[in-house]
């Protein structure tokens, strides 16, 4: 079982996707019982629920609709293939899907349960290696795709950075500029301030002498926010 699961997952990595892959090919190389066919607009995963599968798209494009109750336009994203689900929010160490999946076009996955993925990983050098370039390949779309669409409001793109690097020690205090903090996120310095007023006055951090800082109540507010996101 190990070796058949590994030679697919070979399979899948070593395939051309600037070429269509179709079912028909796809049969020839991965056994039909291991693809799951989705047709648009058919859900393959739900928000919140556990990750105890990995998916791998193999052909068709899906939507990723990650519903925020704060945010009145859902964050919405596209997975080409070759595109992995589940593995960003594991690597995070979340234990559930941060966003609805949903079939945009028709389209083909290949799901494998995590903790046979995990097991593979720590015996398989190679695949190890190739999971880590793909990963390389997710996160460079997802930052290419965000700042062509500007996914989040700035405002949030800031609250969201605070809270990210905040997490390891409190109190907090930005060890940078503002003219650094916004070349960092792409916000114009005037904007910037404006922002960082807004959070002050919303209490999500402080101004003292001039530096941003967060506090315990703060981070309460930036964590109730930006607990669950990932960009």
């Amino acid at each position: 079982m190990y070796n058949i699961t590994l030679n697919e997952l070979e399979t899948i990595f070593t395939l051309d996707y600037n070429s269509y892959n179709s079912l028909a090919k796809l049969e020839k190389l991965i056994p039909r019982h291991k693809l799951t066919i989705l047709e648009k607009g058919e859900t393959l995963i739900y928000q919140k629920d556990p990750i105890n599968y990995f998916y791998f798209l193999l052909n068709g494009r899906l939507s990723a609709v990650n519903q925020i109750t704060w945010n009145t336009d859902n964050v919405i994203d596209y997975l080409e293939p070759l595109d992995m689900v589940g593995l960003i929010e594991y690597l995070n160490h979340i234990n559930f899907y941060t966003a609805y999946v949903v079939a945009d076009t028709k389209s083909i996955v290949y799901k494998i349960r995590k903790d046979v993925f995990e097991q593979m990983l720590q015996t398989n050098t190679s695949l190890c290696y190739k999971t880590l370039f793909l990963l390389g390949k997710i996160a460079g779309s997802n930052m290419h795709r965000a700042e062509a669409r500007r996914l989040f409001h700035p405002l949030d793109m800031l609250g969201h950075y605070l809270f990210l690097e905040s997490r390891a020690h409190l109190p907090y205090v930005c060890p940078i500029t503002r003219s650094m903090l916004a070349e960092k996120l792409h916000i114009n310095l005037r904007s910037l301030y404006r922002y960082l007023d807004t959070l002050n006055t919303m209490n999500y951090i402080e101004i003292k002498h001039g530096k941003i800082c967060i506090n315990s109540d703060n981070f309460e507010k930036l964590e109730s926010r930006y607990g669950n996101v990932i960009l």
